[in-house]
């Protein structure tokens, strides 16, 4: 049986930004929810499970596991999470989710989002591929064929302008575009279902990780997040009468009205 993992991440809902007094965002009021690209890369993992009868699962690296419960309503075997104090950044989640992805089973695909949308860095992926030392091809808006017996998947790689066909000797890792699919629709009541299904949870010490040891891979550090304010200009103009006649006929002579 060919086994997929999809790596999934929970990110604040950027819809729903809360602004505190200070003119910070008070993350400790915002709701989280499933990576959007992460959405495409569980159903192209369950399309591929109801064609292929493949066992898929989801792994969520983080201080949340909301994105897990989305990814499970939406249709996936099983889902892993490893907790951690704070969302840490790419080169240290590569680490973290290819010593999960070892432990758990040997898996013949890795099914990625494109990037996530709180840092669109496009990172963590080609890292992972390189902490597996698997193929990883990125940016694939299609999956031509999957030969089961010799283990290859055909795709195509959407590019600049141009696309490109591949053939990949699984294991291999690849991320998706968001043109790839249309997620299916989760219904409150399956996500309701999803909610009481036990996430299996692993910890840095069953993955043989040392947390200060991972610091040390820590390049930055973010030290403040500030929303965006846009100041508008309250001008106020009053027109006359005659005026207000002359622009209605010069819009009517254009068409306009």
């Amino acid at each position: 049986m060919l086994k997929i993992c999809v790596p999934v991440k929970s990110v604040y809902d950027p819809n729903r930004v809360v602004v505190a007094r200070d003119n910070l965002i008070d993350f400790s009021q915002m709701q989280r929810k499933l990576n959007d690209a992460d959405r495409n890369a569980v159903e192209l993992a369950v399309q591929l499970k109801e064609k292929y009868s493949c066992y898929a699962c989801g792994l969520s690296v983080g201080p949340s596991k909301d994105a897990l419960y989305e990814a499970k309503a939406m249709g996936l075997d099983d889902v892993y999470w490893v907790r951690t104090e704070y969302d840490v950044h790419g080169t240290v989640k590569a680490k973290i989710l290819a010593r999960a992805i070892s432990k758990i089973d040997k898996f013949d695909l890795i099914v990625a989002g494109e990037a996530s949308i709180d840092n669109y860095s496009m990172q963590l992926v080609p890292r992972l591929a390189v902490e597996l030392g698997i193929p990883f091809v990125s940016r694939v808006g299609k999956i031509l064929d999957l030969d089961l017996q010799n283990k290859i998947i055909k795709l195509i790689r959407y590019g600049t302008g141009h696309e490109i066909t591949y053939a990949v000797k699984l294991p291999a890792i690849i991320s998706v575009t968001r043109e790839i699919n249309t997620p299916r629709y989760v219904p409150l009541l399956r996500l309701k279902q999803a909610m009481s299904f036990p996430i299996k949870e692993l910890s840095l010490k069953d993955l043989g990780l040392d947390e200060n040891e991972l610091d040390k891979y820590s390049t930055f550090t973010t030290l403040r997040i500030e929303p965006i304010i846009i100041k508008r200009r309250n001008i106020v103009k009053i027109f006359s009468d005659e005026a207000i006649k002359e622009l209605i006929n010069l819009l009517k002579e254009e068409g306009v009205l």
